[in-house]
């Protein structure tokens, strides 16, 4: 959320979005691990992102950044703001120059022999993304707002990856040998429009109802070209090679409509909330393969590997909630949503039956919150949440950039539904706050990539309706300011997954835990100097198997010039080594170590201004002024 208004942005975009802005016009950023009413049946927390809403008269800013990655951005942000208008404007580009290499040992078992398939390569992506985002708020008066906001983004990609393939017998020496080269060129464009209207109560502002209407398309095309070549074990071309071609070209839409109602009621000041939601989206995918006929010359269409498909998904929500105050310490939230869920896939090529699926849901949610004083509270917390399949997951597009490891959706998913317990504590105190949670999820039809081995020593990677799953989570942040000059943050967590006996007997998943720790800290020894740092290291359980990082660091120096308007950076990301992903898959009949690196490490320079006249704090302290104040009124 961006003030309170859901947005509709992948991470990039949201990244880049976010260093486009400047820092000065980010209040806070909430985490909302037990979510209001109106979002309480989304899996996982929800972060808001405040805004502040500056001052009347021309605000701008120029930032940009450059990193000896391959990355560099580049953005300015304006703003003008009256009594009842306020305009602000962005407008950037990102670039990035990515490499990095990988890759795979995998041990293949049957029943009378063993054997093994190793792959080697590297890879070099680079994109270019602008980005422009416009936002018209007008106070009609203190019960009436109305906002407007646009998002567009654009990306042109360019990425090129180069695979070895090795097949290795069970005396462990190499008899098939095959090199691959991937190029993937193409564009990305979104175009979101968001309209809100707020009406707040005439004698009490706490009555507030809001509408909220979104639009949105989408639209990518990329080409795929693949060259491969064959070669023995001895590593001699055969005289054998293969090129293919994929081109995709793909629509999107979504369009919704939110209803919220808010109002207090009687001396206790408890609050009725209710509301609504409708949400339609819809996709067409064109995916034409073809391969290079060698005798004729000629691109060949590939029927199997080509498909033409329409997509539609609708889901209407309505809830109805309370929030009582039982007392002065104590408070009970309570509330209900019904879902209704309507999702359709129409195939053109290859000609299927369609797949229509709709379901109902009911989510309950309570939350019973004790405060026992203004620095100490805490809550325990009960609610049913959904998680519905994208259209990532769904997607039964065939994904042949790796023949050996093949990738597709699965339209036949069901929504995945969790019951969720969690009990919260947080306290505030001087110059330290802690908080603490220790949560258990039901989490029923869990979907999730699997791993089976076909035949000829290939995989398939698909997504899933796994099983059940049970998850333990604990999770403790917190920070400390030492003085006004430095703070520090640190936040762990760990969660413990754990599935059927059956399902471990039969497809061996695994029991395993994720965690993460991370720490950060800011020193400020004055005015115009700024040092911070980050570190974190992350490790994730999966049925299959888990998923394992290095260590992440960050480390940066700011300095502020010319009455504070041009501020000086730099920032020097994983100094120590690159990042590092390591990932182990077990199967019922293979095993599989895979290592992925990326160039992570970044001498990164960052330069603003700021284009209008900052208001400078004065630097008297509080005695000092009122000496001064005193002397001014002897005088006067």
């Amino acid at each position: 959320l961006i003030d309170e208004k859901p947005v509709e942005l992948n991470a990039q975009q949201l990244q880049d979005l976010l260093e486009s802005l400047p820092g000065g016009s980010i209040e806070k950023i909430e985490l909302m691990l037990n979510p209001p009413p109106q979002y309480a049946t989304e899996q996982g927390g929800v972060i808001n992102i405040v805004t502040k809403k500056g001052k009347v008269g021309f605000t701008g800013r120029i930032t940009a950044n450059a990193g000896t990655r391959g990355d560099a951005n580049l953005a300015v942000n304006v703003s003008y703001r009256t009594a009842k208008w306020n305009m602000t404007a962005t407008v950037g580009t990102g670039a990035n120059r990515l490499p990095g290499n990988n890759y795979s040992r995998r041990s293949n078992y049957y029943r009378d022999s063993t054997n093994g398939f190793n792959t080697d390569g590297n890879f070099l992506n680079k994109n270019i993304r602008p980005n422009l985002r416009l936002q018209f708020d007008y106070e009609h008066n203190k019960q009436h707002l109305h906002s407007w906001v646009y998002q567009g983004n654009g990306n042109w990609f360019d990425n090129l990856s180069n695979v070895q393939f090795v097949n290795i017998n069970r005396f462990e020496q190499p008899y098939r040998i095959s090199t691959r080269s991937n190029a993937t060129e193409g564009n990305n464009s979104s175009h979101n429009f968001n309209y809100t209207f707020t009406r707040k109560g005439k004698k009490d502002q706490a009555e507030v109802f809001r509408l909220i209407a979104n639009a949105a398309v989408n639209n990518t095309n990329n080409e795929r070209d693949f060259y491969q070549q064959f070669l023995t074990g001895n590593y001699v071309f055969t005289g054998i090679d293969s090129s293919q071609q994929q081109r995709t070209d793909n629509n999107n839409y979504n369009a919704g409509l939110r209803l919220q109602y808010d109002k207090p009621y009687g001396k206790k000041r408890h609050i009725f909330s209710t509301g609504a939601t409708y949400q339609i989206s819809g996709y067409h995918n064109a995916l034409l393969t073809d391969f290079l006929q060698k005798s004729s010359g000629a691109w060949i269409n590939n029927g199997l590997l080509s498909n033409d498909f329409y997509f539609t998904q609708q889901v209407f929500t309505a809830r109805v909630g309370a929030t009582l105050n039982l007392s002065k310490t104590w408070r009970l939230i309570t509330g209900v949503q019904a879902e209704y869920t309507h999702l359709a896939f129409e195939f053109i090529q290859p000609a299927a039956l369609p797949v229509n699926n709709q379901y109902w849901n009911l989510l309950p949610n309570i939350t019973l919150r004790k405060e026992f004083s203004k620095q100490f509270n805490t809550s325990w917390v009960y609610r049913s949440s959904i998680r519905r399949p994208g259209i990532g997951e769904l997607n039964p597009s065939v994904d042949y950039a790796d023949p050996y490891n093949i990738r597709f959706g699965n339209p036949f998913l069901d929504a995945c539904l969790a019951d969720n317990f969690d009990w919260n504590i947080s306290l505030t105190k001087g110059k330290y706050y802690i908080n603490g949670s220790l949560g258990y999820n039901r989490v029923k039809d869990v979907f999730n990539t699997i791993r089976t081995l076909a035949d000829a020593g290939k995989t398939e990677v698909t997504w899933q309706n796994i099983s059940d799953r049970n998850e333990y989570e604990a999770s403790v942040w917190g920070g400390y300011t030492f003085n006004k000059q430095l703070r520090a943050n640190a936040s762990v967590g760990y969660t413990y997954n754990q599935y059927s006996d059956a399902e471990k007997r039969l497809y061996r998943y695994r029991d395993g835990g994720s965690f993460y720790v991370n720490g950060n800290y800011n020193y400020t020894p004055n005015q115009l100097l700024t040092l911070e740092g980050n570190a974190r290291f992350s490790s994730f359980a999966d049925p299959q198997g888990r998923t394992r990082s290095n260590i992440n660091t960050t480390f940066g120096v700011q300095h502020k010039f010319m009455n504070k308007r041009l501020v000086l950076g730099v920032q020097i990301i994983d100094p120590f080594t690159r990042q590092q992903n390591f990932v182990y898959t077990y199967g019922s009949n293979f095993y599989i170590e895979s290592f992925n690196s990326i160039r992570t490490r970044n001498f990164r320079v960052s330069i603003s201004y700021q284009l209008n006249k900052l208001v400078q704090k004065s630097n008297l302290s509080d005695k000092e002024k009122k000496r001064a104040l005193q002397q001014v009124q002897q005088k006067s």
